[in-house]
């Protein structure tokens, strides 16, 4: 994933979600490394919200 990331960044690669884009994990990952990044209304993103991310808020 990391060297995907890298290229997608390298070649100047923007990233789009369309309204029935439903993303998690890694997905979002890949759509954040994009040169420019645009998204529908709609759109589903997931994230992890561990307990390290709580310990960080909490802050």
């Amino acid at each position: 994933m990391i060297k995907l990331a890298y290229y997608v960044r390298k070649q100047g690669l923007n990233t789009k979600l369309l309204s029935f884009s439903n993303i998690n994990s890694g997905a979002v990952d890949l759509f954040l490394v994009g040169v420019e990044r645009t998204m529908e209304r709609g759109v589903h993103i997931g994230i992890r919200f561990t307990q390290h991310l709580l310990m960080v808020l909490k802050r």
